[in-house]
């Protein structure tokens, strides 16, 4: 079932900047979160198969921003479990 992935730089304080991926579909939530850019842009190629180009494009907008967001994204329950995502409590 497709989904949002809405994607957020979390600044820290004297520190690198981490990033914060959530992704809802119908009434399910999952969260992750990213300490590094390249751990994000893995997740990005391999986790939501986004091609190499996209996912720079998102990285330019979220580096910009501070958050992007995919619609029409497309992971299944069970693989949001292995990509190290935790389901968490959905208010939608």
């Amino acid at each position: 079932m497709a989904g949002t992935l809405h994607i957020f730089r979390r600044s820290v304080v004297g520190g690198f900047p981490s990033y914060q991926a959530n992704y809802t579909y119908s009434s399910k939530s999952f969260a992750r979160v990213f300490d590094s850019e390249d751990l994000l842009r893995e997740f990005l190629i391999e986790g939501v198969a986004l091609g190499p180009s996209d996912v720079d494009d998102l990285l330019d907008e979220l580096n910009h921003s501070g958050k992007a967001t995919l619609t029409n994204v497309s992971i299944e329950e069970t693989a949001a479990a292995e990509l190290g995502m935790t389901e968490s409590p959905s208010d939608f």
